[in-house]
């Protein structure tokens, strides 16, 4: 069976010699063609400008070990999430205070929603069909709070 793996992301404060292998990493300034230490750390990310051979493309500049959402409430396809204690301002734009995943099995395939609670966003106004989908192997979904943080595989 095919597994989907994700993780949500927020920042979390963590020592600033929190150690995360290269492949691990989620970089912290996808935004910036210019790296730099100090935006780096106003963000509150980790720096390392050290080159890695077996993982070229590592980010000099990534997310805390530890960041992302924690399950507040949690249903059979669905849960509420809230922020990690601790978590210090989203470099992206202002954190969500609620966010509500679900997710349907459409036959071998799995539709997951993100969305904030309570906030109004836009939405194409496309229709979506949602046929069940055949294949020799299936998708599923499970909710995960063992790490302390919120996943979904």
């Amino acid at each position: 069976m095919t597994t989907l793996f994700c993780f949500v992301f927020i920042l979390f404060v963590l020592p600033l010699n929190a150690e995360i292998s290269p492949g691990s990493r989620i970089d912290c300034i996808p935004d910036f063609p210019l790296l730099n230490k100090k935006l780096c750390q106003q963000r509150g990310c980790l720096w390392d400008p050290s080159e890695n051979a077996e993982y070229p493309k590592t980010p000099q500049c990534y997310f805390p070990e530890n960041t992302g959402y924690k399950i507040k409430k949690q249903a059979d396809n669905a849960a509420i999430l809230v922020p990690a204690e601790g978590s210090p301002a989203n470099p992206f734009g202002k954190n969500f205070e609620k966010l509500q995943f679900t997710y349907t099995t459409l036959g071998a395939a799995v539709k997951v929603v993100i969305s904030p609670v309570g906030v109004e966003r836009y939405r194409p106004p496309v229709p979506l069909k949602e046929p069940i989908i055949e294949a020799s192997e299936a998708l599923s979904v499970s909710i995960s709070n063992d790490t302390d943080l919120f996943a979904f595989q």
